[in-house]
């Protein structure tokens, strides 16, 4: 399964203007208005792939999901190359048996990063081994927790005194407040309030920095981000 920057075909290096105008060309190719004409499996083809890159963008266009997203690729990326080890407790071919008194605690060595302690280590192997996960795993519900925490209280929020926007919007049109009132679409090269990065049913909030406003015609709310 590819990753969001694999999506986007951007590397994890990519600043936020490079992502940016990854996910415009991407939304151009794929938006389901560019084929109307198209045959229905050709269609269907460009819903998915812009299904794909619209859930790439919401993740890697705000900070805070971008980190979580970034730890959780590191720590798949740990999982898979890490060295598959001897089981605890074994001993090499032809060693000479343990002697009958307790040995030892032996110190843990360090190789590349990683505490390998010595197989009469009882307990204290476990602790080494489990205390790096533990890490990963409390800095990753900290971020969990902020995320869901601003998302619940942030301005995208969706409220129904917003102004209008054309039904025709889609994710990835810029729009430029008129009135009070009214919104109009326009180039994302000219003068414009901002970008809409997402659409979401009544009820559920728009992603951080994103202002929630209603579509009459379709009964959700555009996400609006400035650039």
């Amino acid at each position: 399964m590819p990753t969001h920057y694999e999506t986007l075909g951007v590397p994890p290096t990519a600043s936020p203007e490079e992502i940016r105008r990854a996910y415009r060309q991407q939304a151009r190719q794929f938006h389901p208005d560019r084929h109307l004409q198209s045959t229905p499996t050709a269609a269907a083809s460009a819903a998915s792939r812009m299904a794909d890159v619209n859930h790439a963008w919401a993740v890697l266009s705000d900070p805070a999901t971008k980190e979580h997203y970034d730890l959780e690729l590191a720590l798949v990326r740990a999982k898979a190359g890490r060295p598959a080890g001897p089981p605890p407790g074994a001993r090499p071919a032809g060693a000479a048996p343990r002697p009958s008194t307790a040995p030892r605690p032996v110190a843990p060595r360090f190789h590349g990063g990683e505490v390998d302690v010595a197989p009469d280590a009882g307990v204290w192997a476990l602790i080494f081994r489990a205390v790096p996960w533990l890490v990963v795993i409390f800095v990753l519900g900290g971020i969990f927790v902020f995320t869901a925490f601003a998302a619940s209280h942030g301005s995208g929020s969706p409220s129904s005194t917003d102004p209008v926007v054309a039904p025709t919007a889609a994710v990835g049109d810029c729009i430029r407040r008129v009135s009070s009132t009214e919104l109009d679409l326009v180039d994302c090269d000219t003068a414009n309030d901002g970008h809409i990065v997402d659409k979401v049913s009544m009820g559920k909030p728009c992603p951080t920095d994103a202002r929630a406003i209603y579509l009459p015609d379709e009964n959700v709310y555009a996400c609006v981000r400035p650039f």
